[in-house]
């Protein structure tokens, strides 16, 4: 838009004349005359035009570019908060597998007791229904738990394992 603050026109143009009164016709039988014109435009006053363009084309860069900033400053809020959940879904992790494990140790128990007549089949149902629930909250943690890893992994393009960067061929990709 600054470059076209100060323009001049540089102009050319060639034509033939024919005339007919049916216009499938007009351009068969053209006359010798030829019309050659060259010329060149110069704006002396345009009202302004010209530099209310060069304020739009500014006044849309600053609008770009304060996109791109929010989008980075969205962009690490994401990877902040997904950092947040890996890290106390670790911890509900290990809380999911040791309660896991006291299911299962009640429910054995709940087996031996009720063998034996101490308890009835309500409470070792009831036991059972604990360990099935604390078994399926330890696999849906667990599932949490690699969901956000590799929600981690594939925002930042980055193999925490290996400590490289995840690189994609996308040749070969496109090859299969």
């Amino acid at each position: 838009a600054r470059g076209n603050l100060r323009s001049v026109d540089l102009f050319a143009s060639v034509g033939y004349t024919g005339e007919n009164r049916n216009f499938p016709a007009v351009y068969r039988n053209l006359q010798d005359n030829q019309i050659v014109q060259v010329g060149v435009k110069i704006p002396i006053l345009d009202w302004g035009k010209r530099r209310g363009k060069v304020r739009v084309a500014k006044s849309n860069r600053d609008v770009v570019l304060s996109k791109i900033r929010q989008e980075q400053i969205n962009f690490n809020q994401d990877i902040f908060l997904l950092v947040e959940h890996f890290n106390n879904q670790a911890q509900q992790l290990d809380i999911a597998k040791e309660a896991d494990a006291i299911a299962q140790q009640r429910y054995k128990t709940s087996i031996e007791t009720f063998l034996i007549g101490k308890i009835n089949t309500l409470d070792l149902n009831d036991a059972q229904n604990s360990k099935d629930a604390a078994r399926q909250k330890h696999i849906s943690e667990l599932y949490y738990y690699w969901y956000y890893y590799y929600q981690i992994r594939s925002l930042t393009l980055w193999d925490f394992r290996t400590n490289t960067e995840l690189e994609a061929d996308f040749d070969e990709i496109i090859r299969q």
